[in-house]
């Protein structure tokens, strides 16, 4: 259809082009045709009709069809739910009774020291109800929509958790997921940033006003009208930025969604939206198949025998073949697709999205992805069986060498800014190993990251050249089972936890050389953006030979001698000149810094690509192409333990 206004692309014609929503009310005869509603979303009881009777709808079709969302079932009660059948909510122990209940999902804001919350001081008046007015207004509509949906109960974490014990704060944190998981629906005041602000009346309206037309019914005996507009946003708002809300969203079985400019419904199987729309999110999500064995079959494809985990450790110090979940025919593809099962592929895509998120306190960041964490555990034992769910710090044990391979999102985006070591309360804080993407905060990448439509015909894939350091337990740390997922507390964090590699060790000094000197050559110059290559990364020579000096000659005939090219994931005064480059595959490893003299023990600076194998490896080793590659004698390589903290 063509329409002329603003905000739209021009078209070739003298005309505009652009997508348009077509929508009704409920009560419109073409509502039976037209998917798509115009609903007024504000708190006044009188207009609140048509969304309740729309989000009804939306629970009755997924209670009858979506398997995976388990019906309205009734599930255990958290250990305290708000009360709302009465006229004054009150605080109830529920004593591991059953029922059904909502949960809200919410920012709380600026509100944090000045709204109603559970405390000892509040308890007793609270068990015997409090006036509405007394609570933030996000919770107040929170139980409005709840009261018109018909629901008794309700969970909300400032009125459920003891907010001045922290011991009780630990306990219930754990129980989060779970209680996201049970909660036959989830309320999401997805615009609100403020828990003071409400969501029920800051919805934006669409930047254009629709236009109402007469419409004529399919049997063309009826007429109505409706409305046609712009597309309108389908972005939620603040609380997509929160990671507690991130994992409040994987666990919860259905939400029904406040966002900037339309309601929306979303459940393990189908994603609704007001204008109409639908996205069928089920068929994509099919790691979560495997822990409902009965829709396997038919969704997710069978373990292909090379990414199934294995470590075959031989007792020297030789390397050993190591294949992995992200090691299809025991290589490494350019990007996650390639290679990696679709069950750890899910995972990384949830590590990279959770790395987005904010906290208030940053130690948090275990204990708000525990609840995903228990639910990858089941899927990889249905998937690859017992002993494949060994947890590491935001890391799977079974897929160690590709998880270590994490790196900072900007290599993707040269304007995003470096990871940073987490501070709270002005004090910063260690929250997990260096070699573990938990440890810093910021945006992380996994996998090639951008320009894949330029790799045609660039085939250079990496295969695993290293192995686990611990032989007694077969392990690739000091303590496999020091690490528990569930930990929520930062004094009760394994530190040091010690990561054990047994791999080749190439000491390298930052050259003269930039990165742009060299502008048609790198091995990763086709794979990320050559602004960000420019700005963010630097090549390396090896420590022991004379240094290269830049402006005597041209910088191409020098390049032979530039052995890698270095990321540091962060950006500070700090990073060293020298430092050491430990091979995890065949192209790529991390940069690490000795920390204590006369010892093998390191903290990790970066990622390195290996550039010319010849200025990389030793100069005793002969090294020999095939094909134009270079293969390495690996039985000739000097290997070594390295441990890092």
């Amino acid at each position: 259809m063509f329409i002329r206004g603003p905000n739209v692309d021009e078209d070739l014609a003298g005309g505009c082009i652009a997508h348009l929503n077509v929508s009704t009310t409920p009560e419109s005869p073409g509502a039976k045709e037209i998917r798509g509603r115009t609903l007024d979303k504000s708190s006044e009881p009188r207009k609140r009709a048509e969304t309740i009777n729309l989000t009804k709808a939306w629970l009755n079709r997924c209670n009858d069809f979506d398997r995976r969302c388990c019906g309205n079932e009734r599930r255990g009660l958290p250990s305290r739910v708000v009360d709302i059948g009465g006229t004054k909510p009150k605080l109830v122990e529920t004593q591991g009774k059953r029922g059904i209940y909502v949960a809200l999902s919410y920012s709380w804001g600026g509100a944090t020291s000045r709204m109603f919350k559970f405390t000892t001081d509040t308890e007793a008046a609270f068990k015997k109800g409090v006036a509405l007015s007394k609570l933030a207004r996000t919770h107040r509509q929170a139980i409005q929509v709840a009261r018109e949906l018909e629901y008794r109960y309700i969970w909300i974490d400032a009125l459920c958790i003891r907010q001045d014990d922290n011991k009780d704060w630990a306990d219930q944190a754990l129980l989060v997921p779970e209680i996201y998981n049970n909660a036959d629906l989830t309320i999401v005041a997805g615009v609100s940033s403020d828990a003071r602000d409400g969501f029920l009346d800051i919805g934006s309206s669409p930047d254009e006003a629709a236009c109402q037309v007469p419409y004529q019914c399919a049997n063309g005996n009826e007429e109505a009208t409706c409305w046609l507009s712009l597309p309108r946003d389908r972005s939620i708002g603040p609380t997509t930025e929160r990671a507690w809300c991130y994992q409040e969203s994987l666990m919860a079985r259905r939400m029904i969604i406040y966002g900037r400019q339309q309601l929306i419904f979303r459940c393990r199987e189908r994603e609704e939206f007001e204008d109409g729309s639908c996205n069928f999110v089920g068929e994509a999500d099919v790691w979560y198949n495997e822990l409902f064995p009965a829709l396997n079959a038919s969704n997710l494809p069978p373990v292909q025998e090379d990414h199934k985990p294995r470590n075959r450790v031989q007792l020297d110090s030789r390397p050993a073949t190591y294949t992995g979940p992200s090691f299809g025919q025991g290589q490494r593809g350019l990007g996650l697709a390639d290679t990696t099962d679709p069950v750890l592929r899910r995972w990384y895509s949830v590590t990279m999205e959770y790395s987005t998120k904010s906290f208030y306190d940053p130690s948090d960041n275990h204990a708000a992805l525990s609840g995903v964490v228990r639910l990858f555990k089941q899927a990889l034992i249905s998937r690859f069986g017992r002993g494949s769910d060994r947890y590491m710090a935001g890391l799977w044990e079974c897929d160690m060498i590709c998880g270590l391979l994490w790196r900072s999102r900007r290599i993707v985006d040269a304007h995003l800014p470096a990871l940073t070591v987490p501070e709270y309360k002005k004090k910063t804080i260690r929250k997990a190993p260096s070699w573990s993407w938990m440890a810093l905060v910021g945006p992380i990448s996994q996998g090639a990251g951008a320009k894949t439509d330029e790799l045609a015909g660039f085939a250079r894939y990496g295969t695993p050249c290293c192995k686990p350091g611990n032989l007694k337990r077969n392990s690739w740390c000091q303590n496999p089972e020091g690490w528990e997922y569930n930990i929520v507390e930062l004094k009760h964090f394994p530190d040091p936890y010690e990561l054990q590699v047994y791999g080749y060790m190439r000491e390298l000094r930052i050259s003269q050389y930039k990165t742009q000197d060299h502008p048609d050559h790198g091995v990763r110059c086709k794979l990320y953006p050559r602004d960000a290559l420019n700005k963010h990364t630097f090549r390396l020579e090896a420590s022991e030979r004379r240094p290269l000096i830049k402006g005597r000659g041209d910088p191409n005939s020098n390049w032979s001698l530039i052995a890698a090219t270095g990321f540091f994931d962060q950006q500070t005064t700090s990073n060293p000149r020298e430092m050491w480059a430990l091979r995890l595959t065949s192209e790529e490893g991390l940069l690490l810094r000795k920390l204590y003299p006369g010892k093998i023990i390191f903290e990790r600076l970066g990622i390195f690509f290996i550039e010319n194998p010849k200025a990389f490896y030793p100069d005793d080793l002969n090294l020999v192409t095939d094909r134009g590659r270079y293969r390495i004698p690996e039985d000739k390589l000097p290997v070594s333990k390295v441990i890092i903290h």
